[in-house]
């Protein structure tokens, strides 16, 4: 039975960049390569969709088994691609404790299988796999739709958050000891929805599903994470070149920077230095043609510093 349709490819994969993708062509190996499963994120979406009470809701990778190539969706394809029967579970989280799950589980990951490596939704993050426990994950956000518009929120470590997932981790498997805590602890609940079942409906409502955002992937776009970890909105080389671009005189473009919120983020000197190297301003008052006058930014605002040109 067609329950509707794929309008394009979606790869699975797990960690993204290291392969075991699905189905498992150059174009799959590359579509993963940066942000990791786009079937992942599109289950997780489900999943978050049909919870009341959470706000974001993370799930293993190994849990999704397969992608889906673009065309027809059967009930048979949606139980190959989550053929384990769990059920949807709602833990109540501190921003910490949430950090503490990435990180176990991103851990776990790596020692023992990369089907515990996380993903999310209604939450994303920069991970560099490279780096030691409690520092792989990193600008940690929230999706607030409390929020006009809806914005991303940086986590708060001693804020409490309703976070879904599935029974399976909420048991502490897969390197998921935190949430397995939560649980013990009498903050979690199980919907006994089954995560299959609420796939299909999902599905069966959308009529054609397909890969989300790139901005609502679990794993931020490298490109922001590597601009001194920034995310998107307000990433400072984007922001001031934007700037840049639009205004000459460099103490309007100071003007216009510190009104658009770039003062609130702080890059250091030599990260400045660099991007400033490329800029032609044409700069009023005593440092006129020169280079003599940077400006550092700093929260909350400007430092002026002088430095050799």
């Amino acid at each position: 039975e067609v329950i509707g349709r794929a309008g394009e490819t979606l790869c699975s994969g797990r960690v993204p960049g290291k392969g075991n993708v699905s189905p498992n062509t150059p174009e799959c190996v590359a579509a993963t390569k940066e942000q990791g499963s786009a079937m992942t994120q599109v289950v997780a979406e489900a999943l978050l969709n049909a919870s009341k009470r959470a706000v974001a809701l993370i799930q293993n990778a190994g849990s999704v088994r397969q992608g889906i190539v673009a065309g027809d969706i059967t009930i048979d394809t949606v139980y190959l691609v989550l053929p384990f029967s769990n059920f949807l579970y709602e833990l109540e989280m501190t921003g910490q404790e949430i950090l503490d799950t990435l990180e176990g589980a991103g851990q776990f990951a790596g020692s023992v299988s990369s089907g515990s490596h996380p993903y999310a939704a209604g939450m994303r993050w920069c991970f560099n796999v490279s780096s030691s426990k409690g520092s792989r994950f990193t600008n940690i956000e929230v999706w607030d739709k409390n929020v006009e518009g809806g914005s991303w929120v940086s986590l708060v470590l001693s804020q409490t958050y309703v976070v879904a997932t599935n029974d399976y981790l909420a048991s502490g498997q897969d390197g998921f000891s935190t949430m397995l805590k939560v649980r013990k602890s009498g903050r979690g609940v199980n919907t006994y929805m089954d995560c299959t079942q609420v796939l299909i409906d999902y599905v069966g409502r959308k009529g054609s599903i397909k890969s989300p955002p790139a901005a609502d992937f679990s794993h931020k776009q490298l490109s922001w994470c590597n601009s001194a970890g920034y995310p998107d909105a307000i990433n400072p080389f984007v922001l001031f070149a934007e700037i840049r671009a639009a205004v000459g005189n460099m103490q309007r473009c100071l003007l216009l920077a510190q009104q658009t919120a770039f003062a609130a983020a702080s890059i250091s000197l030599e990260q400045f230095r660099e991007l400033y190297s490329t800029a032609e301003f044409s700069v009023e008052g005593p440092a006129t043609n020169s280079k003599a006058f940077l400006p550092v930014f700093a929260s909350p605002g400007f430092i002026l510093e002088t430095i050799p040109s």
